[in-house]
């Protein structure tokens, strides 16, 4: 072994051993955080055990000095002297901890500081203190020597612990000074009340059923039963939530407080404890909300504490939009999120009831992010957009895909915001990255009928693409790529195309019986239901704008098809949603028929590579077994042959057209050639076909092809490998015939 391979070996046993030792360290001070103070407890209790057992050997030790009545008078002199200094330091000591609580009255609701004022942890220190210094005085009047080893022992165990109370005191008034802990401790108590108003309702519940004039009715298997004793006896109390609502309000003075002095942790912990009272409050009153039906609101539907609660955060953003203070702004957004997904897990009695507590939790929610458009605040809607997002998919996993029609029509109309200001172009990034992952989220979760939230969801997307495609192009990379890409990029890792390729895969590898399976199936045939659409639409626009997100589009467009194909190959599939995801496939790739005619229009398309698109999507026809897909591509791209044939654009699109075509045509498995010869003659004969001219100079470049030597290690494209592995003789006799053909020379 040579030198340098002992000092690599050295090299990482060492950095092992660090990595060990600081994973041990790490644990270590964890271990202690949690359980320091009741080894320490146990330590001393075992220590004072220990002496107390010892005592008598120590007055055996000591019994000839004490017997001295000046030695033992000297004792009791210093034990009361002694107990004296100890009762003037507590004293002393209270009032300094005292003093520094009141300096704090100023920055502290009345009501919150009358809480933890009677700190009952701070004043049984006192008492306690106060208690083991009148025990060393109390030492001081032993009768006899025989007590003296005994006197000191527990003077000394007295001393200790008042000096240990005086550390544990001065500790506890820090922490109530702090105002998280002040936060803390309010919620703690506040969620108890809570807990215990709770207890109460189900001590009451014997009493008030025996009262009641109707038990409660029966309900299905399925539904929740409401509680109408919980629910009268919290009617009978109608304060039980008054303290509840104060901490609410206290907590949000104290984020409000401390943010403007740029405290921003408190503020954050405020908005926690916020959200912490609330699921309380949710869990306590389970059982006894009233939802709204579908067709019409209930009576008593409406709840106060979850009002104000609401009130209070929409108080606070328009505070902390005044004030310009941004993260104050997110932390309310954050806040009114987080008090959404608490109000998704409230369970209402009943058929057919919608969650209008997590509906109008949404409704602030969706406000208060509108309300930040006028500010020159972009990072604060980029959060707001972000939180719209994850509260849309956590809504779908508690209640219906209809849900979430507003969160997502809202998140596109803020998208409009990035093409009035140049400085809001990631607010359109981060709208469109949360629309792609609600539309994947919606695919994946969703059981109901997407039918609606889809159509809505691809009408909003439409809207706001167009409305950002009248943005200028000004910059070398094209600015409708860059911010469309989370919907419509085909490089992107994190674009919607690239989530759908693993779940295509997984769904390809499912079983015949996988009801997951088949229930994605079921979403994403609702899904690509007119999706050429909107597709068409866009197609055409970013045309017209001459705009790089064309590539896009014709990518996604012929992604998406592939995709659609390979669903319907799946043993998951059954044979109408086989039909029916072809039929979506057919039609989204058509969408290139719409590419206009002009020669500049045909020129900018072809760049994109619209001719190895189209051969491409063919090859995938074959791929997956579908015939229609199969000949709808090449007839594509023979009508591409005659559109692209009639300019110069400098492209070749009519010959590589063709020699796609003939690629095809010689294929074993689909080829036609009579049938490729026949739809090329009607194709020629009509007035909208290439000129002689231009069909001439595609003839001479098919002979050229014809002799020129094919060598593997220069093909670029699919195109080429498939003339490559084709029959050579009979491409050069086919290349030879349609270039006979296009010359009008065929006999």
């Amino acid at each position: 072994m040579t030198a340098s391979s002992k000092l690599s070996g050295l090299k990482l046993a060492y950095a092992r051993i660090s990595l060990r030792l600081l994973h041990a360290k790490g644990t270590l001070l964890k271990w202690a955080g949690r359980h320091g103070f009741k080894v320490l407890i146990a330590i001393a209790a075992m220590a004072f055990g220990a002496t107390m057992i010892m005592a008598p050997a120590l007055q055996r030790a000591s019994n000839g000095f004490f017997k001295t009545p000046e030695n033992l008078a000297a004792l009791k002199t210093l034990l009361a002297g002694t107990s004296s200094a100890l009762i003037g330091a507590t004293a002393i000591a209270f009032s300094l901890i005292l003093f520094a609580m009141q300096v704090n009255v100023e920055r502290m609701p009345h009501g919150l500081f009358k809480r933890l004022s009677s700190d009952w942890i701070l004043l049984g220190t006192f008492l306690t203190s106060f208690l083991s210094a009148l025990t060393v005085g109390a030492m001081s009047l032993i009768p006899a020597s025989e007590l003296a080893a005994l006197a000191i022992t527990i003077a000394i165990w007295a001393i200790i612990l008042i000096l240990s109370l005086f550390i544990l005191s001065y500790r506890r008034a820090l922490l109530l000074i702090s105002p998280i802990a002040q936060l803390s401790i309010m919620t703690k108590q506040t969620r108890k009340e809570l807990k215990e108003w709770e207890d109460r309702s189900a001590k009451a519940r014997p009493l008030i059923q025996n009262i009641q004039e109707r038990p409660d009715a029966a309900v299905g298997i399925n539904e929740i039963q409401f509680d109408s004793a919980k629910a009268k006896y919290l009617q009978i109390n109608t304060g039980w939530d008054r303290n509840a609502r104060q901490a609410i309000q206290y907590s949000m003075s104290y984020a409000q407080r401390f943010s403007e002095v740029g405290d921003h942790e408190v503020a954050a912990s405020a908005i926690h404890g916020v959200m912490l009272i609330n699921a309380t409050y949710c869990a306590v009153k389970n059982r006894t909300f009233i939802g709204n039906n579908f067709l019409l609101e209930i009576p008593g539907s409406t709840d106060g504490f979850i009002n104000s609660t609401l009130e209070c955060f929409r108080q606070m953003m328009r505070m902390a939009l005044s004030r310009g203070d941004e993260q104050l702004a997110e932390h309310t957004l954050r806040g009114i999120a987080s008090v959404l997904g608490v109000y998704l897990g409230i369970d209402y009695p009943g058929r057919n009831t919608s969650k209008k507590h997590a509906g109008l939790a949404s409704g602030y929610l969706e406000s208060a992010v509108e309300s930040v458009i006028p500010h020159n605040m972009p990072d604060v809607l980029m959060e707001g957009l972000r939180l719209m997002g994850k509260s849309a998919q956590t809504t779908l996993a508690f209640t219906g895909s209809a849900e979430i029609i507003s969160l997502t029509n809202k998140i596109a109309l803020i998208s409009y915001t990035g093409m009035v200001k140049p400085d809001f172009r990631p607010v359109t990034l981060t709208a469109f990255e949360q629309l792609s992952t609600i539309t994947f989220e919606l695919l994946i979760k969703a059981k109901d009928d997407i039918s609606h939230p889809v159509a809505e969801l691809r009408s909003a997307i439409r809207n706001a693409v167009l409305i950002f495609l009248e943005v200028p192009n000004t910059s070398l990379t094209s600015i409708h790529s860059s911010n469309l890409a989370p919907y419509y990029s085909s490089a992107s890792m994190s674009s919607l195309r690239s989530r759908l390729t693993p779940l295509v895969n997984e769904i390809l590898n499912s079983p015949i019986d996988d009801e997951n399976a088949i229930r994605v199936i079921g979403n994403i045939e609702i899904w690509a239901d007119q999706i050429y659409l909107p597709q068409k639409d866009l197609l055409l626009a970013a045309i017209n704008k001459r705009s790089g997100f064309t590539f896009d589009l014709l990518h996604w467009a012929v992604g998406i098809s592939e995709m659609l194909l390979a669903i319907s190959n799946s043993l998951a599939c059954d044979k109408h949603q086989k039909e029916s995801l072809c039929k979506h496939a057919t039609r989204l790739l058509s969408t290139i028929s719409w590419l206009p005619d002009d020669v500049e229009s045909v020129r900018f398309a072809e760049s994109f590579s619209v001719t190895e698109l189209l051969f491409d999507s063919a090859l995938d026809g074959l791929k997956w077994n579908n015939e229609d897909y199969y000949i709808s591509a090449k007839d594509l791209l023979l009508q591409w042959a005659m559109k692209g044939g009639r300019h110069q654009t400098g492209w070749g699109i009519l010959t590589r057209s063709i020699l796609g075509l003939i690629g095809l045509s010689l294929d074993q498995a689909q080829g036609n050639v009579d049938d490729f010869k026949r739809k090329l003659k009607i194709a020629l004969a009509k007035a909208s076909a290439p000129s002689l001219d231009f069909r001439q100079s595609a003839a001479q470049e098919l002979r050229r092809e014809a002799v020129r030597h094919r060598d593997r290690g220069m093909m670029l494209s699919k195109m080429d490998h498939v003339l490559e592995q084709g029959d050579q003789a009979a491409l050069v006799t086919l290349m030879l015939e349609i270039a006979a053909l296009l010359e009008g020379n065929e006999q």
